[in-house]
């Protein structure tokens, strides 16, 4: 996500101010609090845009900088259905609202993971001095375009541990990223197993706020 201030006060110069942020859908109705840790400092001035990153707005989601949302539920992944992340405007000093509140509005669905094509599960590949493998997956998001993957090739410490520890514990091989649903690995395995998961990224979303 990015969000855009506008301010529209020409007279206005170097002025101090912070976010409020809203969400609210599926039974959660959190908001930040008045002072958020881990934000840089805002300022704004008449007739510019200031433009802040999904990295700038991360601290406003998280768990010590939100009221109205237990530790529990934000353990776990939101439910699917429609959501509302609004934001305002405020002044720092004399704590003023300045803008309407300006919200994006989405419907969150949990997408089931890819499912891995080629090659098939526990095969055997055929040592060379030149491994040349193809591997292929079938998405299966639902709503989603430009959808980044991360894939990821892992050897294999324990058999006898579950596949997600034994990925977490695993040695990295080979990694890459963006939204091709087919790669090829060229490199040099030598009597190692492997395990391969293919995860969904991400995709990006811009909100607008004028004030």
């Amino acid at each position: 996500m990015q969000l855009q201030m506008v301010t529209t006060d020409l007279t206005v110069i170097n002025r101090p101010v912070y976010l409020k942020m809203y969400i609210e859908g599926n039974g959660i109705k959190a908001q930040s609090r008045d002072l958020i840790q881990g934000v840089q400092p805002l300022f704004i001035n008449g007739g510019d845009i200031l433009s802040l990153s999904g990295m700038e707005l991360a601290p406003y989601f998280q768990l010590r900088n939100l009221d109205g949302i237990s530790q529990n539920t934000y353990a776990n992944l939101l439910p699917d259905g429609m959501y509302s992340i609004c934001y305002e405007v405020y002044d720092l000093v004399t704590r003023k609202r300045l803008s309407q509140k300006s919200c994006a509005h989405m419907y969150l669905v949990l997408n089931d993971p890819p499912i891995l094509n080629l090659p098939l599960d526990k095969d055997k590949v055929l040592e060379n001095d030149f491994t040349n493998i193809v591997f292929s997956w079938t998405p299966r998001q639902v709503n989603a375009l430009n959808v980044s993957y991360t894939f990821e090739i892992k050897e294999l410490r324990d058999f006898n541990l579950s596949g997600v520890f034994t990925f977490k514990n695993g040695l990295p091989v080979y990694s890459e990223s963006g939204i091709r649903s087919i790669t090829k690995y060229l490199g040099f395995i030598s009597n190692k197993n492997a395990i391969t998961p293919v995860f969904l990224k991400k995709f990006n979303s811009v909100l607008f706020l004028r004030f």
